[in-house]
């Protein structure tokens, strides 16, 4: 059984010193009818996962691992913005414990350069399970805090100790990435919670305005630029044809990122001019929501 902690902003913590998967956890606890705002935190887990069915590995006591079950009142096709509020709390509290505020890399890293300092995951569970009239979504996040890279990401990964040079608790920065959590999770359920909370993530998401390598399930390459995000959390990638294709699912890697060490995208590339008389790209698909 973990250990129940006073949860800042109205969240309850439990805390676990080691676990398979704090994902795993809160989705268990969801089904049994647990509330919004459960916060399962472990010193370590043995086996974490990432998007697409990677697995997560860490060093105990080295990172923030973390998963919180949300229950937001949003259609189906407004669930990204879970990834999206979390993402850009996290990043936040990132700045206020280290001093470096991480990019973000769509559809669910950190940056810090080029290198990856934390991912969120996200997972709804289908149909609505007891607690609430809705999905639950279960959020979890995990964010490389101290020492060097994790085993076997030397180059592709970082931590905040490391970037910052400076040391970091891993309970304040749970405490500044809940308090920070708590009024965007608010915010959601104002008129214009939505639109203000996907905007911002635009507005912060390195791989806009990026050329980028797309990877589909089935094996397929594509090259081009990532142009928009649409409110359904799809990123739009304009092909080097001037054809556009939404990506929901699949891997997307930044080419040529020359982002500075705090993290900060640089002014985002403009898309290829037209020659005269080629084919109008096709347009993006329709926005469903605001923003």
């Amino acid at each position: 059984m973990g250990r129940v902690t006073v949860p800042p902003a109205g969240f309850a913590v439990v805390r676990f010193d080691g676990i398979d998967s704090t994902n795993r956890e809160v989705a268990e606890r969801a089904r049994t009818g647990a509330p919004a705002g459960l916060v399962v935190v472990a010193d370590h887990q043995t086996a974490g996962r990432g998007r697409l069915g990677r697995s997560w590995s860490d060093e105990p006591g080295s990172s923030l691992l973390v998963s919180i079950l949300l229950r937001p009142e949003l259609e189906a096709s407004a669930l990204f913005v879970a990834t999206a509020v979390v993402a850009l709390a996290l990043s936040d509290a990132c700045h206020a414990c280290a001093g470096v505020r991480p990019a973000l890399k769509w559809p669910n890293d950190l940056l810090l350069g080029d290198r990856k300092v934390a991912g969120v995951l996200s997972e709804v569970l289908w149909p609505p399970v007891s607690g609430g009239p809705g999905p639950a979504v279960v959020v979890g996040t995990g964010c490389n805090v101290t020492g060097g890279p994790p085993p076997g990401t030397a180059g592709t990964a970082t931590t905040l100790e490391a970037a910052s040079g400076r040391r970091v608790e891993r309970d304040e920065l749970l405490d500044a990435f809940l308090a920070g959590l708590a009024p965007r999770l608010v915010q959601l359920g104002s008129r214009d919670g939505l639109p203000a909370q996907l905007g911002e993530y635009r507005r912060r998401c390195a791989t806009l305005g990026r050329r980028v390598a797309v990877e589909w399930p089935d094996g397929r390459k594509e090259v081009g630029l990532a142009t928009g995000l649409a409110d359904d959390g799809r990123l739009v990638v304009t092909a080097d044809d001037g054809s556009c294709r939404a990506v929901a699912a699949a891997d997307v890697t930044h080419l040529h990122l020359l982002a500075p060490p705090d993290g900060r995208p640089e002014e985002p590339a403009r898309p290829p001019r037209r020659s005269a008389g080629s084919t109008p790209p096709a347009r993006p698909p329709r926005r469903t929501g605001g923003g």
